[in-house]
């Protein structure tokens, strides 16, 4: 698994087409990118779970690129048959709730790391510190009693016994035996409709954040099942991010007293404004109808 990942990671970094989406069917397209995206988490989760005083934030970070990418696959499978009552119940319900405890602790470290880079006050940033240290805290202990690893390797087993079924109850059926690419492509099109449309509207921080997370889908569309990743959707996602970002520190922010704060809320709202402005520059950069097999870019 692991000499067929890093041979993924090769042809995506060259923003190539993948060799699976014409060497096998859409089942078992699937199966294989299921099973890295497990390994990925199996890996991160692992780290995670060293004994060390504090979860660094680049773990934290890595175990959340993993799971986001779990699910980015994973909103194509649950389509696809793989879901079940059973796996809501225990598996998913598990990693649902890993996943949201991990984002708390992330939202601390990027409010310490943006508020670092735009002069939030060392009196401020302890306290926010303090807060971080505290959610880590609770995070561990309740993490403690999912145990990571475990989940991870309950949520492979059933996708082998899933995929068992699935090749059982399917094996003369059209659509799981279809060409990966062909059986994508309704998928991608439809994020590429959603994301359009939000382009399109979108004005207010809470639509450009909703944007955000409909170009993260499209981007994760693209790296998992194509092997291709456009540098203008990474670059889009990287400036709707930042913006999000400072708002959160800004509203932090509102809450302390003191003209230290008003000058740095004042220095963020600039930056914001900054970003705002290339949002219709990066609205037309989207490659709307972009095919890895075409791409070059």
């Amino acid at each position: 698994m692991v000499d067929k990942e890093k041979a993924r990671d090769k042809v995506a970094s060259k923003g190539g087409d993948s060799a699976a989406l014409s060497d096998s069917n859409f089942l078992d397209f699937q199966i294989a990118v299921a099973g890295e995206a497990v390994h990925r988490l199996w890996i991160s989760a692992k780290k995670l779970n060293k004994k060390k005083k504090s979860k660094s934030a680049k773990r934290v970070h890595n175990m959340r690129v993993a799971f986001r990418r779990w699910y980015s696959i994973w909103n194509v499978l649950s389509k696809e048959g793989f879901t079940t009552k059973s796996y809501k119940k225990k598996v998913g319900a598990e990693l649902k709730k890993g996943y949201k405890l991990l984002g708390a602790v992330r939202d601390w470290d990027v409010n310490l790391n943006t508020g670092k880079d735009y002069g939030v006050p060392e009196q401020i940033l302890a306290k926010w510190q303090h807060e971080r240290n505290r959610v880590e805290e609770e995070t561990t202990a309740a993490l403690s009693r999912i145990d990571m690893e475990k989940a991870v390797k309950r949520l492979s087993k059933f996708l082998k016994k899933r995929a068992e079924k699935l090749k059982k109850k399917h094996h003369d059926d059209g659509r799981l035996g279809a060409r990966p690419r062909d059986a994508i492509e309704s998928y991608l099109r439809e994020t590429e409709a959603q994301t359009r449309y939000l382009a399109t509207n979108a004005t207010s921080l809470e639509e450009l954040h909703a944007l955000r997370l409909s170009i993260k889908t499209w981007r994760y569309i693209l790296v998992e099942f194509f092997g291709h990743e456009p540098p203008t959707l990474v670059a889009a996602q990287q400036t709707l991010g930042q913006i999000n970002d400072l708002e959160r520190v800004r509203l932090l922010l509102m809450k302390e007293d003191g003209p230290l704060a008003e000058k740095t809320i004042q220095t963020v709202v600039a930056k914001q404004q900054e970003l705002l402005s290339k949002i219709d520059e990066i609205k037309l950069s989207l490659p709307f109808g972009l095919r890895p097999v075409d791409a070059d870019s």
